[in-house]
């Protein structure tokens, strides 16, 4: 069973522990626990393993987030689009999650446009929070 709302999966800086949630609370109608696929990096130009963010390829790894439905869509993807620089850096784009439950959703996933040349480490948890907690 898919839910028919706009979704947003966050698996970093935009989760209720990532530092730039306060941007997009105040157009969150709902959150939830969830997962969807794919291989997650920390971003890093220097080569040193760790970055301040993460980015998403496709992959086969269970990738923990939450998603939100929004009071506002429009605004609350504009919001995240912005700060991910949707269309420059990242793509936002219609991927399957799952919720804890394990219902299937539709829901906007933000994937790296053009992966780095040199990737930081893979967060092979599929948790970027967990992994930004060890630091």
């Amino acid at each position: 069973m898919e839910k028919s709302l706009p979704l947003l999966f966050a698996y970093g800086t935009l989760r209720k522990e990532g530092v730039y949630h306060s941007l997009i609370e105040p157009c969150i109608l709902s959150s939830e626990k969830a997962w969807t696929r794919g291989a997650m990096y920390h971003y890093d130009q220097n080569g040193l393993g760790i970055g301040y963010y993460p980015y998403l390829t496709h992959g086969s790894r269970v990738i923990h987030g939450e998603l939100f439905t929004f009071t506002d869509e429009k605004q609350g993807l504009s919001i995240a689009d912005d700060l991910e620089e949707n269309g420059l850096v990242y793509d936002r784009i219609l991927h399957p999650t799952y919720d804890t439950r394990n219902h299937r959703h539709k829901a906007w996933v933000y994937f790296i446009k053009n992966p780095p040349k040199i990737r930081g480490k893979e967060v092979v948890s599929g948790d970027w929070i967990l992994e930004v907690e060890t630091w």
